[in-house]
């Protein structure tokens, strides 16, 4: 079912803090630009509508930001090399993300109050940040001594490997208030599939007929947004709400990635306009 039916009412919380730096030309999606930047991606939005992702500025150069009371701010790594990508953030303004340092490697990140952490698991040989909740638990992926790729979770200061049962590159990438994951990962065909987390049980979740589905953001009702591809290797966006999947693209985009949900069923992604230029979009669920 599509979204693009007309929506009357925006939620007033998001206006608040987006409205004042997005362009609306449509009722049902509207778009997010960095001032003066080529290309625009949105990974992640915060309960109380904080949002963080990445720009491309005119020298090619990439930056992470945070996006709040209608303000950018521009966060970069000062151990990056121009390659801070912000992907997920909480209520409290902490961001997570990852960097790429002068010898090519990828580091976990954390900015708290304007201090950047490296994070990521002890002995990691790469690391990548992508989800953090209200509780301050974090979730990503590494690659292990092994060169294998698997997620992790971050809680009181412990790290816990997650691999998923016969599959390869898992991934965990959004976590809810309730400590519920989204992992990602490989299947024996090298396509991607999905599943939620509580801690115990892995439970599939891939989009019905889709190619490959990566799970992203989840809210604290356990709703799900994702990107998915189709046979021709375009990307979508879906929904899972309420246990019903919806698929949806954003008009003008040749591809369309869903990262977040928030509990106000505020969606919010990266519309793909061409090979090098890119908008964030939000719409309301």
């Amino acid at each position: 079912m599509s979204l693009r039916g007309t929506i009357t009412s925006l939620c007033l919380l998001l206006l608040a803090s987006l409205t004042s730096a997005a362009r609306s030309p449509k009722v049902s999606f509207h778009f997010i630009q960095y001032p003066g930047a080529a290309a625009t991606y949105v990974f992640g939005v915060s309960r109380n509508n904080i949002a963080v992702g990445g720009y491309v500025d005119t020298g090619n150069v990439f930056h992470g930001f945070i996006l709040a009371g209608g303000q950018f701010s521009t966060l970069d790594d000062p151990n990056g090399v121009g390659s801070t990508n912000l992907t997920g953030v909480n209520s409290s303004s902490t961001a997570v993300g990852y960097y790429q340092d002068s010898q090519g490697t990828f580091h976990g990140l954390m900015c708290s109050k304007g201090v950047f952490t490296d994070i990521g698991p002890p002995g990691a040989m790469q690391s990548y940040a992508y989800g953090i909740n209200d509780r301050g638990e974090i979730v990503g992926q590494f690659m292990d001594t092994d060169g294998l790729l698997k997620g992790w979770i971050l809680n009181s200061g412990t790290y816990q490997t997650i691999e998923v049962p016969g599959g390869s590159n898992t991934l965990v990438y959004g976590i809810n208030a309730q400590g519920i994951s989204t992992v990602q990962w490989n299947d024996s065909a090298n396509n991607t599939q999905s599943s939620t987390y509580d801690g115990t049980t892995f439970t599939p979740i891939s989009v019905p007929g889709a190619v490959s589905s990566y799970a992203h953001g989840i809210d604290s009702s356990g709703n799900v947004v994702f990107a998915w591809t189709d046979s021709a290797g375009n990307f979508h966006g879906a929904a899972l709400v309420n246990g019903k999947y919806r698929t949806f693209d954003v008009s003008g985009c040749i591809d369309t990635f869903a990262d977040a949900i928030t509990d106000k069923r505020i969606v919010a992604g990266v519309c793909q306009q061409t090979s090098t230029t890119s908008e964030g979009f939000y719409t309301v669920y």
